[in-house]
């Protein structure tokens, strides 16, 4: 009886053993599978803060991002790229450039160089922009995650156009050539900023707000500029529409008109029109006597002589014969170098030749692909997005500078006050 308990005992005893070891085991890889992190969930966190402007939760998420990636490039860059918007321009330039990014990576390299061009880092940043072709690392560009298991997923991040990159890297150039008292290569890099990506704005702005380029520079530029290759159709008529808005105004108030009853002189009284004749014939008399050459007795010594008005070296006239002496800035040798890059990075000189309306819009490494579908909630008819247009900003500012050019003030003042 005993003996028979003693067993039953026994036998149940190493169930018992038996059915925890199982469960131990079964608990331990319940465990394992339990305790993965997915890093892509700590990168849309960190997105996240940075569209609520908590940078400062952001830089910390980025940081361990880059950590548990084992400093993948792409993630060292959001974390500098968190730097710079809390203006910690040094620390951002240095974690890419301690691991050699500048110079393997197109996002890192401009990152770092503009992060020295907000730290007033001139020549620096101009270094970082010159020793490496930005061209080649541009053809490394969105080649895809350095993980292969998560090729296919949808990225947390969308990776910007090449084109845009380039252009934005042009356009930190010009940027730092002017201010380093470079214009002439300042505007040349603007000019190949606008041939990269003709939706830089920005380049157009510094050429014609820094008063780079002349009235007939801008339409030369306008004219020579890619749309066709970059845009569709209708994105060309609209992106033309907006960038001639911001033209210079006041050549167009000056040019000939044809029609006289417009002219000031057409309506201008007989009287006031003969005083003003003979006010300008009276302001030609004096400017001759001013200029005309003195008789000096010659047996007075030279160095009592009257210079000559016009051999005065002033400021302004030293100015002006320096710019004389300087090599001109000519815009066709840049529009024909850009040209010439984009002819040859193209892929073949595919986009030049057709020359009509029908553009192509095939991706090639200096080309914007933004295919619209008509099917998407977001797209609008030509003529609806012209007539929403006249409502923005710059159409609105661009008509008010047209009437104030033309000394309508009450008419400027009415578009603004609209």
């Amino acid at each position: 009886m005993r003996t028979d308990t003693a067993a039953s005992i026994s036998s149940s005893g190493s169930n018992t053993t038996g059915g925890t070891g199982s469960t131990a085991t079964m608990d331990q890889q319940q465990s394992d599978t339990g305790g993965l992190i997915d890093i892509d969930g700590y990168r849309r966190l960190m997105k996240s803060f940075i569209d609520m402007r908590r940078y400062q939760t952001a830089l910390f998420w980025a940081e361990k991002v880059t950590v548990l990636s084992n400093y993948d490039p792409r993630d060292v860059y959001w974390q500098a790229q968190c730097m710079f918007m809390l203006r910690e321009y040094h620390r951002a330039a240095y974690i890419i450039r301690s691991r050699g990014l500048d110079k393997r990576n197109l996002l890192c390299h401009y990152l770092a160089a503009e992060c020295l061009t907000e730290a007033k880092e001139y020549q620096e940043a101009l270094d970082i922009l010159n020793t490496t072709d930005c061209e080649v690392l541009a053809n490394n560009l969105g080649t895809g995650r350095k993980d292969e298991s998560t090729v296919g997923e949808d990225p947390v991040f969308d990776e910007p156009n090449k084109s845009d990159v380039l252009a934005s890297i042009y356009f930190l150039k010009g940027k730092i050539l002017e201010a380093m008292d470079n214009r002439i290569l300042a505007m040349d890099c603007y000019v190949q900023a606008l041939h990269r990506s003709v939706y830089c704005s920005e380049a157009l702005d510094a050429l014609v707000q820094h008063e780079m380029l002349m009235a007939w520079e801008e339409k030369e530029l306008m004219q020579h500029i890619p749309m066709d290759q970059q845009c569709s159709e209708a994105e060309r008529k609209i992106l033309k529409r907006l960038y001639e808005s911001k033209l210079k105004k006041y050549y167009e108030s000056i040019a000939p008109r044809t029609n006289i009853e417009q002219t000031p002189i057409g309506t201008m009284s007989t009287d006031l029109l003969h005083e003003l004749t003979e006010k300008m014939k009276n302001s030609k008399n004096i400017e001759g006597n001013k200029t005309a050459p003195t008789s000096v007795p010659s047996s007075l010594p030279n160095r009592f002589t009257t210079p000559v008005p016009n051999k005065i070296m002033s400021p302004a006239n030293k100015i002006l014969d320096d710019i004389k002496n300087s090599p001109s800035y000519l815009i066709q040798s840049s529009l024909s170098r850009a040209s010439s890059i984009l002819g040859s990075g193209g892929g073949g000189g595919g986009g030049t030749g057709s020359g009509s309306g029908t553009a192509t819009r095939q991706e090639t490494p200096y080309r914007i692909n933004r295919p619209i579908s008509m099917k998407s909630p977001s797209a609008i008819n030509l003529q609806s997005c012209v007539d929403r247009l006249d409502n923005c900003v710059d159409l609105v500012v661009s008509k008010a500078e047209k009437y104030f050019y033309n000394c309508d003030y009450k008419k400027c003042m009415q578009v603004i006050d609209e």
